[in-house]
């Protein structure tokens, strides 16, 4: 007699099944109604004082134990990250269950409570904000980070449950969550500061008054723009449209007054990269007359005013070519006499190989006449 289990579900499985099916439901349900609770004048002044540590280049320092750790972990990389804006200075936040090594020093030399405290003394300023995350809200190394954050001027947050404990007592904001569930309250926490995130980040792009970054920045937020063009043209399935949206991105992500995207004959050798400043030798090899030809003839099509480019300087970069030796490229320049630069070509470069991908097996022929222009 074969005694091997049947291939199908026993009946225990299928309970089972329901069991973990309706024990999904009920935790999903309970979220749901401390969400719904929430008090949003509090989360809406709290949103305030991380905006307003924004504005004034403030710190924002977070600080929490086991999973309230891993939320200030991604709290601070969400602050510092995910809601920067291309050209507006970016938030400081800086989680200090991070350093290991600092974090286990001062447990190990003095006590456990001392943990964030001592840190803060080494790295808070009046006016910089303090943000702990305790369930319960009796951690004394929270408690303690946040006295001593009040003593020293900061503005201080406890993200906090149950009964709110001693945190909630002593911090000057407080976003409670009814709860004595820790999943739920730390579910409920880091919801919160997802949400928190998007607020200041809407806040700031609508926001005149913040000021700008470092330069640094402005070539990191064109160097992040362009590895999103993919997708962005991926959403597009007609070619022709695709193929029109390639010098719009170009100008708009890397800052070109004008692009465009062309296909050039050059004997199935694909053209070198280069940028050209008009009373400059163009920087491609030409290695017989009719190569030079197709420079020039290519350097008058940029060039020449109210035609495709009309620009005073410019950078090239080969996107792809086919087995007819046919190579589709991209253009950027300038049109008010301002110079290309060294990054304005790698910026260049970077964009044409993410296009590779965008145009697909073949296209390097470019339907439609073969230039298509953005100005």
């Amino acid at each position: 007699m074969d005694s091997r289990p049947s291939a199908g579900r026993s009946s225990r499985d299928e309970v089972s099944s329901v069991e973990t099916r309706n024990l999904i439901l009920k935790y999903l349900s309970s979220v749901e109604e401390i969400l719904r609770g929430i008090d949003s004048p509090t989360l809406e002044r709290v949103i305030d004082v991380i905006y307003d540590a924004w504005t004034n280049d403030r710190q924002v320092f977070l600080v929490g134990n086991g999973g309230g750790a891993a939320t200030a972990m991604h709290f601070a990389c969400d602050l510092n990250k995910t809601a920067m804006v291309p050209g507006k200075k970016r938030m400081r936040a800086r989680s200090l269950s991070d350093n290991v090594a600092l974090l286990t020093a001062w447990a190990n030399d003095t006590h456990y409570t001392n943990v964030f405290g001592e840190q803060l003394i080494n790295f808070a300023q009046p006016g910089d904000l303090v943000i702990g995350f305790t369930a319960s809200g009796m951690s004394p190394n929270i408690v303690n980070a946040i006295a001593l954050a009040n003593e020293m001027g900061c503005a201080t947050i406890a993200f906090v449950g149950f009964d709110g404990g001693t945190a909630s007592a002593i911090a000057h904001h407080v976003l409670h969550i009814p709860s004595s569930s820790y999943q739920h309250i730390e579910d409920v926490h880091l919801l919160l500061c997802h949400a928190i995130t998007s607020a200041v980040q809407d806040r700031a792009r609508h926001d005149p008054d913040l000021g700008a970054g470092l330069s640094g920045d402005d070539l990191n937020d064109r160097l992040r723009g362009i590895y999103y063009v993919r997708k962005a043209l991926s959403g597009e399935k007609v070619l022709e449209r695709r193929l029109k949206m390639i010098p719009e991105l170009a100008a708009r992500t890397i800052g070109f007054d004008a692009a465009v995207l062309y296909r050039v004959h050059r004997d199935g050798l694909v053209m070198m990269a280069g940028g050209h400043n008009i009373e400059e030798v163009p920087s491609f090899a030409v290695d017989d007359d009719v190569w030079e030809a197709e420079a020039i003839r290519e350097r008058r099509a940029l060039t020449a005013e109210g035609g495709a480019g009309g620009m005073t300087s410019y950078a090239v970069a080969p996107v792809m070519s086919d087995e007819d030796g046919v190579v589709a490229v991209i253009a950027g320049g300038y049109t008010n006499g301002r110079r290309v630069s060294g990054s304005d070509l790698q910026l260049l470069q970077i964009f044409a190989f993410n296009l590779r991908g965008a145009l697909g097996e073949g296209e390097a022929r470019l339907p439609g006449g073969g230039w298509w222009a953005a100005k």
